[in-house]
């Protein structure tokens, strides 16, 4: 019987991660449900708008994991980021894209609804055409993003995909997202 390579085996984990449902009351994104603590082995980084993160190991095919979360309400918001500044020879953003699209279709499949999606350029960039999408992402005059509304029927409160040039990144806000942003909030408040 021929040997299973570490790489396969941690792809294959890191992808079931990805869709399991630790709780069948509680929805998961990236293998982390709602509400839950964070997990005990990430590194807790600063505040990101005001909320406690901690940057997680990667997981399904995500370079970078970050959990958001308040003491009171848990994990509300989680943020996966995949790096494609490294793509060479792909000047027109060709295999860029298809990374965003491939995560969108992803998702798409997990939420079972289609998103919102943004292609466009501003009005003043000087690049309008699709095969220059990249270079006017560089210069900040492009967007290409989905987008999935908030839905009674949906576990999350929103889920959104952003491109940069130097990553795709998928954020899923949970239910619980606006307490965690209330709380976040009233603490502020009391600081002063």
């Amino acid at each position: 019987m021929k040997a299973i390579s570490k790489e396969k085996v941690m792809l294959l984990v890191s992808t079931l991660c990805f869709w399991a449902v630790a709780d069948e009351t509680k929805p998961t994104a990236l293998g982390l449900a709602e509400g839950q603590s964070p997990p005990i082995g990430g590194v807790v980084v600063a505040n990101v708008g005001g909320l406690k993160a901690v940057k997680l190991p990667p997981v399904a095919g995500m370079d970078d994991l970050l959990a958001l979360y308040t003491d009171e309400q848990g994990i509300c918001k989680v943020v996966g980021m995949k790096n494609v500044e490294n793509y060479r020879g792909d000047s027109y953003g060709i295999a860029h894209k298809r990374e965003a699209d491939k995560l969108a279709d992803r998702v798409t499949k997990k939420l079972g609804s289609e998103p919102t999606t943004v292609f466009d350029f501003n009005s003043d960039s000087l690049f309008d055409e699709p095969e220059d999408w990249l270079f006017a992402l560089r210069r900040g005059n492009a967007r290409y993003s989905f987008f999935w509304e908030d839905d009674s029927a949906s576990p999350f409160y929103g889920v959104n995909i952003l491109t940069s040039t130097s990553y795709v990144m998928v954020s899923f806000e949970f239910k619980n997202f606006k307490q965690c942003v209330a709380a976040k909030e009233a603490a502020h408040d009391a600081e002063f």
